[in-house]
């Protein structure tokens, strides 16, 4: 679970700006993010990222 400053959580500041970084690139075929702390990967799984074997980077494939 991502942790972070108590006072601002419920606000969903790291929804919002995962939803703004995704439309920016919604044209492009893939995405690829690198997390620096594995607990973290979850939370980009939520938004269809994927990580695959012997792999560092987690996937979003945009297909139209």
């Amino acid at each position: 679970m991502l942790t972070g400053n108590p006072e601002y959580q419920g606000y969903h500041i790291g929804d919002n700006l995962m939803k703004q970084i995704i439309s920016l690139f919604e044209n492009l075929l893939y995405v690829k993010i690198i997390p620096s702390d594995p607990k973290t990967i979850p939370f980009y799984e939520r938004y269809g990222f994927k990580q695959y074997d012997n792999y560092s980077a987690l996937v979003l494939k945009q297909f139209s």
